[in-house]
């Protein structure tokens, strides 16, 4: 059978393979299944939903989706790429200035949310002038029937979504996903490592805003395997979730792995049936520890929204690779690279960014014709990662070159740092920015949340000596905030563009003797919001 090429041929080709199996399962927070849909129904609902939405927009027309997990997300994802329109994801807990953002760039004709977030989507809807119809998600139709939608002209290059970035360092900005993006990415990891197979239970616990639900979606579909998925991560209920449902391989990524790590043990943590663990920013101290307090693989993966699945550390190389930073070898349609400042190819052994190529790039940034032209060249796209290479062609994480602060001439990688304080018993997660300094270029400024309550100027001494011997000393912080919280993006990342280097109450430890506080003056002024 020939592999689907569009989003509608691969529900329906799901529907006639696999029929009344089950294909969706959604868990509620007590870990019970509270919806399930067998890949018939995905097929009959989502093409009953698709023919409500051509019947109320245009063609092309975007519908944003502000939703959390709950099944007419992916149905009304799918109804769009039956229908010719173009899903605009938002995330449910959106703010104001983050909803509005994406409303005003993207002009939805459709916008589906909650009953209970009708009134707050209107107000911005009505401060945008936008005639946009709201519509709560309640009323889809998405009972099951056996109505199938009307034919759609869905080519391999159409657009499907309008996917924005998770705002990491900048405003985020909107991808534009097309059908080869997301069958590209169910096609290499079926075809290739970890090669899902229809006996695999998938488990996604992120927002279905975010990229990686959706791309378990269209890769369960692909392979015929049973989808999990979590009303929200929850690190103490994760593996509870994992075991009861015999789930056989799941993705986490930014803070995860070390949430989970952080919870206590339990006598049943290696009774369970995950085969294999994929992970963005496995924390490479901690990599061993996972692998042996559940007694399974952890293989590190890499993508970006832009470009889909582009390297991942396989089965061969996984023993080599644990504790390395190892993003292991490139995705099957996928060519990977590292260039110099000029644009030039290096050879192994070199370090330089990281730009892939290939099949299901995205079409660039929606309405960010500069944008989109900083982000290619000469036909590949670049990632903004700083990365190494060895000599049989496997690559390593150093860290984002927007990310590196320069001080007194000398390059510090804000993730160095920021893994060295995560491994002090006392810090739950760290970020580092650059400060701006006259005299110095740059100096470091650590944010962190300590795991318990802790007098801030003993908490930073204690790390300043911490840092002084696990780091040079140009690199250890000279600024220091202590925090409850630090503001995440939907990819569980800190959102670095929300830190300010004088917010809060800071720290400053002066140049010092022995690298411990000579003196500690507190700055007063605004929390972080």
């Amino acid at each position: 059978m020939n592999d689907p090429q569009t989003i509608p041929e691969l529900v329906s080709t799901a529907a006639e393979r696999f029929g009344d199996r089950p294909a969706w399962s959604f868990i509620g927070v007590d870990g019970t299944v509270t919806s399930r849909w067998s890949f018939e129904q995905v097929d009959h609902t989502s093409g009953r939903i698709a023919g409500w939405v051509t019947g109320h927009s245009s063609p092309n027309a975007r519908v944003a989706a502000m939703l959390p997990n709950i099944p007419e997300f992916p149905l009304l994802w799918l109804a769009c790429a039956h229908s010719g329109r173009v899903l605009v994801p938002i995330n449910s807990k959106s703010g104001r200035s983050d909803a509005r953002h994406l409303l005003e760039l993207t002009e939805p004709e459709i916008v589906v949310t909650t009953p209970d977030q009708l009134g707050f989507v209107a107000e911005l809807l009505a401060e945008l002038g936008s005639a946009a119809l709201l519509v709560a998600q309640d009323q889809l139709p998405v009972e099951v029937c056996e109505d199938q939608h009307a034919a759609v002209d869905a080519t391999p290059g159409r657009l499907v979504n309008i996917q924005f970035t998770s705002g990491t360092t900048g405003l985020p900005k909107g991808c534009m996903l097309t059908h080869t993006y997301w069958i590209q990415i169910a096609r290499s990891l079926t075809t290739t490592f970890p090669a899902v197979q229809p006996d695999d239970v998938m488990y996604t616990a992120q927002a279905f805003s975010y990229l990686d639900p959706q791309w378990n979606v269209v890769t369960a579909l692909f392979a015929g395997a049973h989808l999990l998925l979590a009303d929200r991560f929850s690190a103490s209920r994760m593996w509870d979730d994992l075991r009861r449902h015999r789930v056989t391989l799941f993705y986490c990524l930014g803070v995860m792995p070390a949430a989970l790590l952080g919870q206590p043990p339990h006598p049943d943590d290696r009774r369970h049936s995950v085969r294999a663990v994929i992970a963005s920013g496995i924390p490479f101290e901690q990599h061993a520890d996972l692998e042996s307090r559940w007694g399974t693989s952890w293989f590190e993966a890499f993508g970006m929204t832009e470009s889909g699945a582009d390297l991942i550390v396989s089965p061969d190389d996984h023993d080599i690779a644990v504790g390395t930073a190892c993003l292991g070898r490139a995705h099957r349609g996928r060519e990977v690279v590292l260039l110099d400042p000029e644009g030039q190819v290096l050879p192994l052994g070199s370090s330089g960014e990281l730009a892939v190529r290939g099949v299901g790039l995205m079409d660039g940034y929606w309405r960010n014709p500069e944008a989109t032209a900083a982000k290619f060249r000469d036909g590949w796209l670049l990632s903004g990662d700083h990365v190494r290479t060895d000599t049989e062609g496997r690559f390593y994480y150093v860290g984002r070159f927007k990310d590196m602060i320069r001080r007194s001439g000398e390059n510090i990688a804000a993730r160095e740092v920021e893994r060295v304080l995560e491994r002090h018993p006392l810090v739950s997660m760290a970020a580092v920015i650059g400060r701006p300094d006259e005299m110095v270029g740059e100096e470091v400024q650590a944010f962190v949340m300590p795991t318990q309550p802790h007098d801030p100027h003993a908490l930073v001494e204690e790390l300043d000596r911490w840092c002084s011997v696990e780091l040079a000393g140009f690199k250890v912080p000279r600024y220091w905030s202590v925090r409850d919280t630090l503001p995440m993006t939907p990819s569980e990342r800190v959102a670095k563009s929300r830190l300010s280097a004088d917010s809060g109450a800071v720290i400053d430890c002066r140049p010092r003797a022995g690298n411990i506080p000579e003196q500690a003056a507190v700055d007063e002024r605004a929390n972080l919001g």
